[in-house]
């Protein structure tokens, strides 16, 4: 098995990069529709917990405190915006980060819904009631979209994380984010040779430390579990594996309760046809157009195609024209090396229910 070098960086180096991609380098990427895509599940899982919220607490439906943790360089601030929250804490790990999403804040704030704090924190090492001063909860909803598997390295920084996500949300509020599908990762990279998988645009191989084999009765290590992950112009830096039912366990001890957890997948099949979030997908162009093959150009970027990655829209194709009176030469999909990469993540939300009494800085009681 191979091993990330040495010169690969951390999470903290890697997001701390102060260059980014413009606007043509993204649309141009091989990825392009994949992250769509992953922004349509973001969107969705988002506008899902809001609206309960706004069912659930009415009286709130216009006090809405969002707490973005590990907000990245504000990618979702659309998304705040779009919602018509009153209040975001923006937080991240990562000094230039902040920096960008502040700036960015700044450019739309005449036009903005919701008023903003920034804040520079280590979630896995400091505590946001300290930052904010205060120990009174204020959140309604705490979002952290890709960001929890970096905790999970040892049992206090991933112990911390979640206090940190549920001591300052109020109860009936909801923790929700997007993680790595750890159960399909394990299981994919077991079956293949040397315990890692790719295709063209991500790699995914564990620190030689982890031993995956379920003969050796060693186990998989709880935390620590480290992988490197490489995602075309996106990612490249180590993460570690949440184990889910460990996750549910710390959780409940902060005061937090699984409400749902669902593959990407299987969020897509349940709510793609629903009202806004049918209406999202076109908006937000997280599905690619597909044309059979023919004399005309092969796509709408004018990009070259590999039908061969398309057989999966090419067997749907065929199978409602068998079925149809009005054949069809085109659908919307995603690329099957695309595919492969959202099964290895899943959603999830858990409810605050109750409070919890921290007597240190370390552990809850109850």
């Amino acid at each position: 098995m191979t091993s990330a070098p040495s010169d690969v960086p951390d999470a903290h180096t890697f997001y701390n990069n102060p260059q980014q991609q413009g606007l043509k380098e993204r649309d141009e990427s091989r990825i392009l529709y994949m992250r769509n895509f992953n922004n349509w599940i973001k969107s969705t899982l988002i506008n899902e917990y809001l609206q309960r919220l706004k069912n659930e607490q009415p009286e709130r439906s216009n006090e809405i405190h969002v707490f973005d943790m590990g907000c990245g360089k504000g990618g979702d601030q659309l998304k705040w915006q779009s919602a018509r929250v009153r209040f975001v804490t923006f937080a991240d790990l990562t000094e230039n980060s902040v920096e960008v999403c502040k700036q960015r804040y700044n450019e739309r704030k005449n036009h903005s819904s919701y008023k903003a704090d920034f804040y520079t924190l280590d979630c896995t090492k400091e505590l946001i009631q300290e930052k904010l001063g205060s120990s009174k909860p204020c959140f309604d909803l705490v979002s952290s979209q890709f960001v929890l598997h970096y905790s999970f390295d040892k049992i206090e920084s991933a112990d911390r994380f979640l206090r940190n996500a549920a001591e300052l949300l109020r109860v009936g509020g909801y923790f929700i984010g997007t993680t790595v599908n750890s159960c399909q990762l394990v299981q994919q990279c077991r079956a293949a040779e040397s315990q890692q998988i790719s295709n063209d645009v991500y790699s995914i191989h564990f620190d030689p430390s982890v031993d995956l084999s379920e003969k050796t009765g060693e186990g998989i290590p709880l935390f620590g579990a480290k992988y490197h992950f490489n995602l075309h112009q996106v990612v490249d830096c180590p993460e570690y594996l949440v184990y889910f039912p460990l996750l549910e366990k710390l959780a409940h001890k902060h005061g937090l309760e699984l409400v749902d957890r669902q593959t990407f997948k299987d969020y897509f099949d349940n709510n793609k046809y629903s009202g806004e979030a049918r209406n999202l997908l076109a908006r937000m162009k997280a599905l690619e157009y597909y044309e059979l093959p023919s004399d005309r150009p092969d796509n709408n970027r004018g990009l070259p195609i590999n039908h061969n990655q398309y057989r999966h829209a090419a067997k749907y194709i065929n199978e409602r024209n068998r079925e149809n009176r009005h054949p069809i030469r085109s659908c919307r999909t995603l690329s099957e090396q695309e595919w492969e990469i959202t099964r290895l993540y899943i959603i999830f939300a858990f409810k605050k229910t109750r409070y919890i009494k921290y007597d240190d800085d370390k552990l809850p009681s109850q």
